[in-house]
């Protein structure tokens, strides 16, 4: 409809309506009170028809009518298109029976379609793709969307929330290490405390058998009666037991020393409260021959054991010899049946006073004649032995285990030098684990075998939260980079939303003193305004979205324009489009009126070429205006930047007063640009003037072309380049007054609005029928 319909002749907006809705009509629109339609006249007397594309070049008859409610007449006009030419049937506003007033479906499309008149639609388009986009798939969808925009519009918090991922990662390992290993110390030190508590209890024990075999020693080398007995053993019967263990019997005189030596070691006894301990019996045992033990009872089988004749005990005991120190033996099972551990003293007594000389080869050949102590014999043993499972009680283990730890306890050989070797046995382990990473404290034993005991808590010494707790931390790491990176881009996106409907300095000076006006002034901008011709018309014809979309395209186009000449965008009303430069960033006013003038005939190129996605094409009239103004904040809902001034209101009416195609200027900003960087082409509009609302007659001008930088030269040996202004010549000003005319006819038609002068006004560059032809209406034409 109109220069605005398509070619493809698809009418915008409304729809035909179904055969229910205009049998019966729910009301019916008389034509002197419908407001009009795109493509219509005003004047309801003066109807214009709808025309359609022919098919061909034959003529088309159509027949459109509309009823008026009140008095019940039908009126209608034949259209017979040809060329463009059309004539009225002389039927109009008759008044017709019901006999020969044409049917619905006599009147057509066309008429069906002025009866009808469309309402706005129920809900926006937007809200069918709301619904149809619904769904958890398409939020997940939506969401991948979202961080693909944010991650590609600022790159640099990607980099920045990587990095303090990465940051806040390895801080939190580090920290999580840290614990980790304050924990392990921890449990080191625990451990270490438990191994020598077990350790420290062990060399108690031992400690008061070599007490205990001391004081045994000193009767046996002290008392006659004990020093004599070394010498007697040779002289005992020997026996072998039932079990095969070599023993010897011992002598009357012997036998009689049994009462002496218990009451001596019962005083022992009683002084050191062994009773409660863990010892089982102490033991003389005269060259080797286990004579005397206290307490017997229980320990029997262990009277008469000839200890150097037992391949099972010769080994330990020729070895006690050698080190000429207790040695701690066993565990092991002893000859009486207990499991015990046998702490064996060797006994040395002068040489005048008795016992076997070490030298002598036949009695002790694994010494090689070697004479142990200078000047001493061998006397026998002194042996403390302990029950094992009893020193077990007693040094908690079994309390120790319940805690959490594993225990070891293990002893290990030495070699001549008294190095551990090897060859390491252990008698007590946990049965609940393995230890992999123990705690070892040795055993103070004397100069046996090493004992070692080794504690170990059941989950180790490393905590086992380490990688679970790292992976949390990673995790966490993970979300709260994901929720500051979210934080990040919102915040960048409302700076980025707020300095785009703001001045930077106007959106820092808020939010650094909000509730505070921000107010600025500038001596020279230059505004510029643009309005849509037959905007009204076009968005009372087409839905909201149509026009929405429509001029979301043009706005897209122009804002591309706004951003190549650095000009600012103050904004947009409709079909109104307002820029500024020289402020907010303060230019030279001659700079700033070349940036408004190029951006404006850019804009009128774009225009002139622009065909919107509905196929609809575009006239605008632009006007600019250069002088003071003042900008600041207006309001704290919704704030925007405005500008207030005379200027504003010049710049309007160069807009209002213009014509299609044209940038219209005042002599203020003429004046600036011939002295800008840029040469322009500058014609004056008309010699007598221009009427200006509220400024009476001013000489005004169109900005036609952009020559180039002022003071090159297009070509070699041409003149610089500077800007011309010239004056109209008696063709332009009849054109001008043409223009005028077609835009504004007469006051009527000014007051139905600017918009409208658009059409007028292509109409008559087109060559259509003049406006005293058509009368007052607006006239159409093919798309």
């Amino acid at each position: 409809q109109g220069h605005l319909v398509p070619s493809t002749m698809q009418v915008p907006g409304p729809v035909e309506p179904s055969s229910s809705q205009l049998s019966q009509p729910t009301h019916l629109v008389n034509p002197v009170h419908r407001s009009p339609r795109f493509g219509e006249s005003s004047d309801p007397e003066r109807p214009v028809p709808l025309q359609g594309a022919a098919a061909s070049d034959e003529v088309v008859e159509q027949q459109v009518g509309f009823m008026d409610s009140g008095s019940h007449e039908v009126g209608y006009y034949n259209v017979k298109e040809s060329d463009g030419a059309y004539d009225q049937g002389d039927t109009y506003g008759e008044e017709l029976n019901t006999d020969t007033a044409p049917t619905m479906d006599q009147r057509g499309i066309w008429g069906k379609l002025m009866d009808w008149r469309p309402g706005f639609p129920t809900h926006d388009q937007t809200e069918d793709l709301t619904e149809e986009d619904s769904g958890f798939g398409n939020e997940i969808t939506d969401t991948a969307m979202y961080v693909s925009q944010a991650a590609h519009d600022f790159p640099l918090l990607v980099l920045y929330s990587f990095l303090f991922f990465v940051v806040l990662t390895f801080t939190s390992i580090f920290v999580t290490i840290i614990f980790a290993r304050q924990s392990e110390a921890e449990r080191r030190a625990a451990g270490e405390l438990v191994a020598k508590d077990l350790a420290l209890f062990f060399e108690e024990q031992f400690g008061k058998a070599f007490f205990y075999a001391r004081a045994l020693s000193s009767f046996a080398t002290q008392l006659p009666e004990f020093q004599a007995l070394a010498t007697q053993v040779a002289s005992w019967e020997e026996i072998v037991s039932p079990t095969g263990t070599p023993k010897r019997v011992l002598s009357p005189s012997a036998a009689n020393l049994t009462e002496t030596y218990n009451s001596i070691a019962d005083s022992i006894f009683s002084q050191q409260s062994v009773n409660e301990g863990a010892i089982n019996n102490i033991q003389f045992a005269p060259a080797g021959v286990v004579g005397y033990i206290h307490p017997i009872a229980g320990n029997e089988g262990a009277l008469g054991h000839d200890l150097l004749r037992d391949p099972n005990r010769r080994d330990a005991s020729i070895a006690t010899i050698r080190e000429r120190d207790m040695i701690m033996v066993g565990p092991l099972n002893a000859i009486q049946g207990n499991f015990l551990v046998i702490g064996r003293l060797p006994v040395f007594i002068d040489e005048g006073l008795g016992g076997i000389p070490t030298q002598d080869t036949v009695m002790f050949p694994e010494l090689e004649g070697q004479q142990m102590v200078a000047g001493k014999n061998f006397w026998g043993f002194a042996t403390v032995l302990f029950t094992w499972d009893v020193l077990v009680n007693q040094s908690k283990i079994t309390d120790v285990e319940e805690s959490g730890y594993i225990i070891n306890v293990t002893k290990a050989d030495r070699d001549e030098n008294g190095t551990k070797t090897d060859q390491i046995t252990s008698f007590l382990s946990s049965k609940h684990g393995v230890i992999t990473d123990g705690i070892t404290e040795e055993v103070q034993t004397g100069a046996g075998p090493s004992w070692d005991v080794t504690v170990q808590p059941l989950e180790g010494y490393r905590p086992g939260w380490v990688l679970s707790l790292s992976v949390v931390a990673g995790l966490v790491s993970v979300f709260v980079a994901g929720v500051c990176w979210a934080a990040m881009v919102a915040n960048a996106q409302r700076k980025k939303l707020i300095d785009s409907m703001l001045p930077k300095k106007a959106s820092r000076f808020l939010l650094r003193s909000p509730g505070k006006p921000f107010v600025e002034g500038f001596q020279n901008v230059t505004i510029f305004f643009s309005d849509i011709i037959g905007y009204t018309n076009l968005a009372g014809d087409l839905s909201p979205f149509d026009v929405m979309k429509m001029l979301n395209e043009v706005y897209t186009e122009f804002d591309r324009i706004v951003a190549k000449h650095n000009v600012y965008k103050v904004e947009t009303i409709g079909d109104s489009y307002m820029v500024v430069a020289g402020a907010p960033e303060r230019l030279e006013e001659c700079e700033a009126a070349a940036r408004v003038a190029r951006f404006g005939l850019d804009l009128l190129d774009l225009v002139s070429r622009f065909q919107s996605s509905q196929g609809l094409t575009l006239q605008v009239r632009c006007g600019m205006s250069s002088g003071p103004v003042v900008a600041g904040i207006v309001g704290t809902r919704m704030p925007r930047y405005c500008f207030f001034g005379d200027t504003v209101n010049m710049s309007s009416r160069m807009e209002s007063t213009g014509v299609s195609g044209k940038l219209q200027t005042d002599i203020q900003t003429v004046r600036l640009l011939e002295r800008s960087e840029w040469a322009f082409s500058i014609r004056q509009r008309a010699s007598r003037g221009t009427q200006i609302k509220g400024k009476g007659k001013r000489t005004t001008f169109y900005v036609e072309e952009v020559l180039g930088v002022a003071g090159t030269s297009l070509a070699a040996g041409e003149k610089p380049l500077v800007t011309i202004v010239r004056v109209p010549s008696s063709d332009e000003e009849v054109a001008d007054a043409r223009s005028i005319l077609a835009t504004n006819p007469n006051k009527e038609a000014s007051a139905q609005g600017s918009s409208r002068a658009g059409v007028y006004m292509k109409e008559m560059a087109e060559g259509y029928p003049s406006h005293a032809a058509l009368g007052k209406g607006v006239s159409t034409r093919k798309a």
